[in-house]
């Protein structure tokens, strides 16, 4: 009887699924990473961790956003019976361990924010939340900046997370110039001198200034243009959108225009009441990335709860297709991107506002 009922307890004992987690969460890029983990571990704490009779493990791991890093992790991870991955945060990073998944075809990786092109329209191991760069993507932006006569940009970029530069550069040029702007008059590494780029800006015929860097490099940058004198226009990749831009800058960022797929002061009902249960647990209003990352984990739960199979995960994403997002719908296309709407977004009274 002893042995019996052991062997029941055995097989009704909760079942585990390992979830692994891969972002910058040290240096400058640690604020991207910290708020898709902020995202992903709240939607995960109001299931208390739980999926039907099976518990879930999330499995922290820091790339440091160096390459080497993100390669080891990948294999950490398969070793350890991982089957899913949350993650990279930055395009760059995703870029690495997308190189390593291939020796993997049992794992999946979903990624919040890696908006890179060079991962689209591709049948692998991949997935995302977050929009791939494109040209249209750009279009709302490049028609206001027509329509207000700036003509001449000048381009600021981080070249560490290059796959992410490249692909912003690229897509909005040839929207600039699709719609008929000139191509770009400049496009400096941040790593230069602030000075010197300054004096260059001051010398050329610039119209605005394209910021390519995360949240702290962006407020920290444009700061310097602004006591330098230096009023023009400036425009911020959607990297930089989080609280830690507008407490930076200051006043000196009042203004800046971003193109972006999420209204930081949506009225719809679900973002609404995430942003609440947001600040009741962290103490701050969430960004785009959280918000991004809170959806993602929901619809891993959502699937996961019908098949805990993880190697089912990417069929029935592609399968299902359509998913409630928290602001609108989520739509996986079949290589497993997705389409939002976008718009632009500008900094007012230390908010960000939508621009009319």
């Amino acid at each position: 009887m002893i042995i019996i009922v052991g062997v029941a307890a055995w097989f009704n004992r909760p079942h585990e699924i390992k979830i692994g987690f891969v972002a910058g969460l040290s240096g400058k890029y640690s604020t991207l990473g910290h708020s898709v983990l902020n995202g992903v571990r709240l939607a995960l704490e109001e299931v208390d961790y739980k999926v039907g009779n099976q518990n879930i493990q999330l499995i922290q791991k820091d790339d440091q956003q160096n390459p080497k890093e993100a390669q080891n992790i990948i294999h950490e991870f398969a070793a350890n019976g991982v089957k899913l991955i949350i993650g990279n945060t930055t395009s760059s990073m995703t870029k690495e361990s997308i190189k390593i998944l291939q020796e993997y075809p049992q794992l999946l990786m979903i990624s919040p924010t890696a908006s890179s092109s060079e991962f689209s329209n591709k049948k692998d191991n991949f997935v995302r939340t977050q929009v791939a760069h494109n040209t249209s993507r750009f279009n709302k932006l490049s028609s206001y900046l027509l329509a207000h006569d700036i003509r001449n940009l000048y381009m600021v970029y981080d070249e560490k997370n290059k796959s992410y530069v490249n692909n912003y550069l690229n897509n909005f040029e040839d929207s600039f110039v699709q719609l008929g702007g000139p191509a770009l008059i400049e496009a400096k590494k941040l790593s230069e001198s602030y000075s010197a780029i300054a004096s260059d800006i001051k010398e050329k015929n610039v119209d605005a200034v394209v910021v390519i860097a995360n949240s702290i490099d962006s407020s920290k940058f444009i700061q310097y243009l602004r006591l330098n004198g230096i009023k023009q226009q400036v425009v911020v990749s959607g990297w930089a959108k989080s609280d830690d831009f507008i407490e930076n800058g200051g006043k000196y960022v009042e203004g800046i225009i971003f193109i972006t797929g999420y209204d930081d002061n949506s009225k719809d009902q679900a973002y609404v009441e995430f942003v609440q249960r947001y600040i009741n647990r962290y103490g701050t209003k969430p960004s785009v990335f959280s918000a991004q990352a809170y959806e993602t984990m929901q619809i891993i739960l959502e699937v996961i709860n019908k098949d805990s199979n993880i190697v089912n995960l990417k069929q029935h994403l592609l399968t299902q297709k359509v998913f409630e997002g928290l602001q609108g719908k989520v739509v996986f296309d079949k290589f497993g991107d997705v389409d939002r709407d976008y718009f632009l977004m500008t900094v007012k009274n230390n908010q960000f506002v939508k621009k009319e």
